[in-house]
């Protein structure tokens, strides 16, 4: 994986998030608010893993 995206020096704000985490689905009213207020601000989206090494599909 390339990580030179993380050597900007342009306002970022990088937020890690995971499709299987509750909260991050709770918090996305506040961080659509957050990018709407805060336009100057390049928005990066890194996906986590709550089970990264899982083997058994989803039901």
């Amino acid at each position: 994986m390339n990580y030179d995206w993380l050597k900007d020096t342009e306002n970022t704000l990088i937020y890690v998030g995971d499709a299987m985490c509750s909260w991050c689905h709770g918090i996305a009213p506040r961080l659509d608010q957050l990018r709407s207020d805060h336009r100057e601000l390049i928005f990066k989206l890194v996906m986590g893993g709550l089970r990264p090494h899982n083997t058994e599909k989803s039901n």
